[in-house]
C-alpha cells in the first residue's frame, strides 16, 4: 500500500498541476493540499516536469501495465503556452477528438 501511495499520488500531482495553471482547488482533500503544499492559486508549489517522469518512469519500470500509452494520452492532452497551460484545441497539435 505504501508503494501504490508512492507510485500514484494522483491527487497531490492534481493538486500541484492546478497551481501551474493557477486554477482554485477548493473542495480537495485538505491533506492531499498540504502534501502538494497547496495554500491557493498564488501560494502553491506547480508541478515540475520531474515529478511528471517520475510518475510515469516508475510505472514503467515495475511493468504497469500501459504505462507508455498513459503517459502518451496525458502529453497530447496539454500544452504549455508562455505561463498557461492549453489543453486541445488551444494546441498547435490538438488531436482530432471529440467528447
Amino acid at each position: 500500500l505504501i508503494l501504490a501511495d508512492w507510485l500514484d499520488d494522483n491527487q497531490v500531482l492534481a493538486a500541484q498541476v492546478m497551481c501551474a495553471a493557477n486554477t482554485s482547488a477548493v473542495g480537495m482533500n485538505p491533506e492531499v493540499l498540504e502534501k502538494a503544499k497547496y495554500h491557493s492559486p498564488e501560494n502553491c508549489q506547480p508541478i515540475t516536469a520531474r515529478e511528471f517522469a517520475k510518475h510515469h518512469y516508475i510505472k514503467c519500470l515495475l511493468g504497469y501495465p500501459n504505462a507508455a500509452s498513459d503517459a502518451a494520452y496525458l502529453v497530447v492532452r496539454g500544452c504549455l503556452i508562455g505561463n498557461h497551460i492549453g489543453h486541445f484545441t488551444d494546441c498547435p497539435y490538438s488531436p482530432n477528438i471529440s467528447f
